[in-house]
């Protein structure tokens, strides 16, 4: 297992207590960026099958998955999708967004994360993802 330092700078009992279900908080950085890299996450989310469905892109609207994909064809004639890189930095800058729900399912740092959240507060915790490009982001 992989073993991550979380630090919410509050006891479990003040999370409990003072912002659980009642406020929202930042917590600047809670887990070390050399713990999980930028990297990681990018090698994490160009894992993700675009057409599975826990992906999707908007702007003005639900963008067909072949506006940020390639498909490639394997020796036994099966059809794959990949993210293409320049389609999904294109469609960021142009103001999309990107939701990409159950992210705690591809990454297993993120699913380490998940765990430990869940023993903190006794409840199931999950990691969707919501990105866009210098706050441009639509639906």
């Amino acid at each position: 297992m992989i073993e991550l330092n979380l630090d919410f700078g509050i006891t479990d009992h003040e999370f409990m207590t003072e912002i659980f279900e009642r406020n929202f908080r930042y917590f600047p950085h809670a887990l070390n960026e050399k713990e999980y890299t930028w990297e990681m996450l990018n090698s994490d989310f160009y894992g993700v099958n675009p057409i599975i469905g826990n992906i999707v892109i908007y702007k003005n609207g639900i963008q067909d998955y072949r506006s940020y994909s390639n498909t490639t064809e394997d020796l036994y004639q099966q059809i794959r999708y990949d993210f293409d890189a320049g389609k999904l930095h294109t469609l960021l800058n142009e103001g999309a967004t990107i939701v990409v729900n159950g992210f705690d399912k591809t990454s297993t740092t993120v699913n380490t994360l998940c765990r430990k959240f869940s023993a903190m507060t006794n409840f199931s915790a999950v990691a969707n993802i919501y990105m866009t490009k210098g706050g441009l982001g639509t639906f």
